[in-house]
């Protein structure tokens, strides 16, 4: 908008525009100048958002980046405390199956243990000692991990053994809302950046997202999972209105053509990342709740155990059992333990990958 005018007067009365060379001269002028660019199609509205909704997006990169880092520290102390509990039983396994070794090579020097009870009895011995060396080389590693994940050298850390680890597995709700996932860091990473492509789109983030209950027995509840394609949006149905919505000044037809196939594959991109959280969260649902099971049945094997190895040691005492017999059944004591005690580890590490997968635990 622009506005400017001037008067000018001369010495015989006469007014004009022009300025001449003599007479008495008064000279008036007035400019006035304004410049207005409405933002009528958003576009500076727009791009603030998308900046905004850049921003964010790296921040929830940085924030998955911490979560994998904290769930990476703690499942690998996790593997490594069941490592010290497995170098514990298996060092008790291979002592006893040193004391049977040299029972029955005293047996068969008498000429009362065969050729064959030698070899299982050596063979045991060797597999037993296999077997530690694997879970000393599985420590070792697990412990170089740490080092790393803590930004130190391998060579300057390390963490004292614990034969007497226990493992505290925290129990999930019976029931978690998928909304819950919304905070996971992919999940939010890909949402912003359709926001920062699109800046529309955060306006329907409620709307596009499912709504599910997710169980550790029976997966998705109810029939809310089939009805996850059909939900009235774009970003499940990839249907036409987002045009409407994008474009409500009336755009061209090719622009629209454009804008859609660009959103489209932005929505594809979003939808295809939700989806794979929700598997995430209902693989590590189902694993928590097999090991849970697993678990408790080696419980049992492992309380039955105990039971027969007291009435072994209670036989012996009464001298009715040989010593050979009691080191057999306390070694199947401890072979029950130790799968008791991997399992419990599994199941610890299981726990962590959930919370993980939520995003960071199943508090609302």
């Amino acid at each position: 908008v622009g506005l400017s005018g001037s008067r000018g007067e001369g010495g015989d009365g006469t007014t004009s525009t022009a300025t001449t060379s003599t007479g008495v001269k008064n000279s008036v002028s007035a400019t006035l100048t304004a410049s207005w660019e409405p933002d009528l199609w958003g576009q500076v509205r727009r791009g603030i958002e998308s900046s905004q909704a850049s921003a964010q997006q790296s921040d929830a990169l940085l924030a998955g980046v911490r979560l994998s880092i904290s769930s990476s520290v703690a499942s690998n102390y996790l593997a490594l405390r069941q490592m010290d509990i497995d170098v514990r039983l298996l060092q008790q396994q291979q002592t006893i199956n040193q004391q049977l070794l040299d029972m029955i090579q005293a047996q068969f020097t008498q000429g009362v243990a065969t050729n064959d009870q030698l070899l299982v009895a050596q063979d045991q011995l060797t597999t037993s000692i296999a077997d530690l060396q694997t879970s000393l080389r599985d420590r070792e590693q697990y412990e170089h991990a740490l080092a790393v994940l803590v930004g130190m050298a391998p060579s300057e850390f390390s963490v004292a053994p614990r034969t007497d680890f226990s493992f505290v597995v925290p129990r999930p709700p019976w029931t978690l809302p998928s909304t819950l996932l919304q905070r996971r860091p992919d999940v939010v990473a890909a949402e912003r950046s359709a926001a920062a492509a699109n800046a529309k789109i955060g306006v329907a983030e409620a709307a596009f997202f499912p709504t599910l209950d997710l169980t550790a027995s029976l997966g998705y509840r109810g029939s809310a999972l089939g009805g996850l394609f059909s939900l009235p949006n774009r970003i499940w149905t990839l249907g036409p209105a987002l045009a409407e919505t994008i474009f409500d000044g009336g755009a061209r037809e090719a622009a629209v053509k454009q804008a859609e196939a660009s959103y489209d594959q932005i929505a594809a991109n979003y939808r295809g990342t939700v989806l794979s959280a929700l598997q995430n969260v209902e693989d590590n649902l189902s694993a928590i709740n097999h090991l849970q099971a697993q678990a408790d049945a080696f419980q049992q094997v492992f309380a039955r155990n105990q039971q027969l190895f007291g009435s072994q040691e209670a036989q012996l005492r009464a001298g009715t059992v040989s010593r050979e017999a009691v080191l057999t059944q306390q070694l199947v004591l401890l072979q029950a333990e130790q799968n008791l005690r991997d399992t419990q580890g599994q199941l610890s590490q299981g726990s962590v990958a959930l919370i993980q997968s939520l995003g960071g635990g199943w508090q609302p």
